[in-house]
């Protein structure tokens, strides 16, 4: 029961960063979700719809690659070093960074 209140006081009021408000999301109101290729939103004419199991309303829509959108993902993925992005040897500083947006995370979480 004390974790239902806090979930409904977190979310009575949306941070600025947030895009979408749950509460709000439903067949009249849906969102599209969109991919992310390169560090830039990609959206296709694509989609498939997403439904709501409580009242049968499409309220969300996922792109959808198509077969051009499909080989920029592949080409994305293979231009990645084999040790990838995130080790910790080869690249110190993404793991700084990290501890900085995971810090930052905290307090946004810690805000009422």
């Amino acid at each position: 029961m004390l974790s239902t209140f806090r979930c409904m006081r977190w979310m009575s009021s949306l941070p600025k960063w947030a895009t979408v408000d749950p509460v709000k999301l439903s067949g009249s109101n849906p969102h599209t979700v969109v991919n992310i290729l390169d560090g830039k939103s990609v959206t296709t004419g694509l989609t498939t719809k997403v439904v709501d199991p409580m009242n049968g309303e499409s309220f969300l829509a996922n792109s959808m690659a198509d077969q051009a959108l499909e080989q920029k993902f592949i080409d994305s993925q293979r231009s990645i070093p084999r040790w990838g992005l995130h080790n910790p040897i080869r690249n110190v500083g993404r793991y700084v960074m990290y501890g900085d947006v995971f810090f930052r995370i905290a307090a946004e979480l810690r805000k009422k």
